[in-house]
């Protein structure tokens, strides 16, 4: 499972969101997004016992809530083959 969906409108949304990351024609220009997060915060999710990769990549709330900043901007990473292998992540 690359990526599922509920349904078609959901679907033909996530080929749009996915499609907004390449240039709009051969050689165009890359889009680029003002970035969501500012660029020189720090990561903010630290392991303590054991290393949850995701968490590492994408942030995580702590145990009050708080949000511990990943390596990536807050919402911007979409796992792919997310019920493939658990230990594996990709996106």
């Amino acid at each position: 499972v690359h990526l599922t969906v509920s349904d078609d409108l959901e679907g033909v949304s996530a080929i749009l969101n996915w499609l907004s990351y390449i240039p709009a024609y051969v050689g165009g220009p890359l889009p680029l997004l003002a970035p969501l997060d500012p660029p020189e915060r720090t990561v903010e999710y630290v392991p303590e016992n054991s290393c949850d990769p995701r968490a590492a990549i994408a942030g995580v709330k702590d145990n009050t809530g708080k949000w511990l900043g990943g390596i990536f901007d807050k919402n911007s990473f979409l796992e792919t083959l997310e019920g493939w292998a658990r230990t594996v992540v990709t996106g």
